[in-house]
């Protein structure tokens, strides 16, 4: 049976899911279907998992860099970056992202 976008884009994230071992439950949660609106608020959950984690403990940074580089992985997928295109409040969280790395 021929994979579909929408099913190639769930798989996609999952495996990045697993491979950067999130221990966050939400963070982890497939968002499916696929809109514009369900990326970005995946991409936004884990921006604020990453903030909850600089402020809770700090020691544990590397986490917070994990979840936002899921989260422009995540950007990166063509599926997603499709619907960015047409969606500039999900074209420019990929900005958002960076920035949070940078601070």
């Amino acid at each position: 049976m021929p994979l579909t976008m929408q099913t190639t884009a769930v798989l996609s994230t999952l495996v990045l899911a697993f491979a950067a071992h999130l221990p966050y439950a939400h963070a982890a949660v497939v968002p499916s279907p696929l809109t514009a609106d369900v990326a970005y608020e995946y991409v936004q959950g884990l921006r604020q998992s990453s903030s909850d984690i600089v402020e809770k403990n700090p020691s544990e940074l590397e986490k917070a860099i994990s979840l936002l580089n899921t989260a422009l992985s995540y950007l990166d997928e063509r599926v997603v970056q499709d619907l960015a295109a047409g969606n500039p409040a999900l074209f420019f969280r990929g900005l958002d992202v960076r920035v949070d790395l940078a601070t």
